[in-house]
């Protein structure tokens, strides 16, 4: 997992305008991605809060697994986004790749109706380095099929 490297800040006051730069020992660097990924067949698989809650804990375990840190994860009925922290030699594929097909098998153990669709989440998703506008994280997934 990332960690901040202070050295950058020295003995200053905290700048809230300076981003909190991670290192993993050779790079130093800030990186955020915006992954997006939308249930399969759009189903809204974490209306229940207890799903909700449960996709955000795998979202940050599996993160940290692979050596990123989630920033902040938004969980809605048909859609995660995650962003994430991660060092500059990790490729957006990967963690995209990753977050999904990692957190589909717990999700489809521990939820009945995730298991009965058969997957967790769509093939395709969607990777930004600026946080998404609802308007196109809409349209994204109207661009999966409900079939």
């Amino acid at each position: 997992m990332p960690s901040t490297d202070p050295s950058l800040s020295g003995d200053r006051v905290p700048d809230p305008a300076r981003p909190d730069y991670g290192t993993d020992g050779q790079a130093v660097y800030w990186l955020r991605y915006y992954v997006l990924i939308v249930t399969r067949r759009r189903r809204p698989f974490f209306q229940d809060e207890r799903a909700r809650r449960r996709c955000e804990e795998l979202m940050t375990e599996i993160a940290g697994q692979i050596g990123c840190e989630v920033v902040r994860c938004q969980v809605s009925p048909a859609q995660v986004i995650v962003e994430v922290m991660a060092p500059p030699k990790m490729a957006p594929h990967s963690i995209a790749h990753r977050l999904r097909y990692d957190a589909a098998a717990p999700l489809k153990a521990e939820f009945e109706e995730i298991a009965r669709v058969g997957a967790a989440f769509a093939h395709q998703y969607m990777v930004t380095t600026v946080p998404v506008p609802e308007t196109d994280c809409n349209d994204f997934e109207a661009r999966i099929s409900r079939s």
